[in-house]
């Protein structure tokens, strides 16, 4: 049978009143005075770990948040301009050198992103290795 790690003794002193709310609370829940304390410690210590970490990456979140918020927007933007392009050399040119065009577009397009996909991949794998 595996052993538990060695535990630390922790006192301290409540006031009568202060005393009986967690009396009470361990015998509704059939546990030990012991058992509660510790687990309302860690719990605090937990919760102020996590109010830290959230102070701390505040920041970084707002900063993620404004950049995504930018590309979203020149995304639009694009989309914009490049469905301006697409119907201006829809109506301007016969239907089937458009199709042709179109077709063409698509398939560079395809084949670049593979490579890109490729290539990211092939470097992300050497950095995570």
């Amino acid at each position: 049978m595996p052993r538990s790690a060695p535990r630390t003794k922790v006192e301290t002193r409540l006031s009568s009143n202060d005393f009986s709310r967690p009396k009470k609370l361990a015998g509704q829940k059939r546990s030990s005075m012991s058992a509660l304390v510790r687990d309302a410690v860690l719990r605090y210590l937990n919760d102020t770990e996590q109010k830290e970490n959230a102070e701390y990456e505040r920041p970084t979140v707002q900063a993620i948040k404004a950049m995504t918020n930018r590309v979203c927007a020149l995304l639009a933007r694009t989309e914009i301009k490049v469905d301006t392009l697409f119907h201006l050399t829809a109506v301007s040119v016969k239907k089937d050198v458009f199709a042709e065009a179109l077709n063409t577009a698509r398939s560079k397009v395809s084949q670049k992103l593979d490579e890109d996909e490729k290539r990211i991949s092939q470097k992300m794998g050497r950095t995570m290795q």
